[in-house]
């Protein structure tokens, strides 16, 4: 028996797995459209048309002030982790002298983030804790 790859809705349908149900408007596309989709690269994407065939969309670029964004906003992510719980400490009366320290540190440090210019960025150091 042949094998047939169908496509729909973002999905593929292989012949030599079983389905409940194959939505009626799937287009069959080659094994070697298949492939290609599946070997792409993690950060890209892909399209088929009506004719089952596969294009690959390569991943957006982004500039470098959107590259410094996402590292600012990771980083950032990260400091509010370490400030929320030590600041829960603090609020309940319950934080260790360290971790009291250790709050101001963390406060200061995304004071010291939120400041990093685009145009030329220089990363305060992590607290050490």
């Amino acid at each position: 028996m042949k094998k047939t790859i169908k496509y729909a809705n973002g999905l593929f349908y292989p012949s030599a797995v079983i389905y409940k149900d194959i939505p009626a408007d799937a287009i069959e596309v080659s094994e070697e459209s298949y492939l290609k989709a599946m070997s792409r690269a993690p950060d890209e994407t892909f399209s088929v048309d009506n004719l089952g065939e596969v294009t690959i969309h390569p991943a957006p670029t982004i500039s470098p002030e959107q590259q410094i964004e996402q590292r600012k906003s990771n980083l950032k992510k990260e400091a509010d982790y370490e400030i929320e719980w030590r600041q829960d400490a603090v609020d309940y009366g319950i934080a260790t002298v360290e971790e009291t320290n250790d709050l101001n540190e963390w406060r200061a440090y995304r004071v010291k983030l939120m400041r990093v210019s685009l145009t030329n960025p220089e990363f305060p150091i992590r607290p050490e804790v």
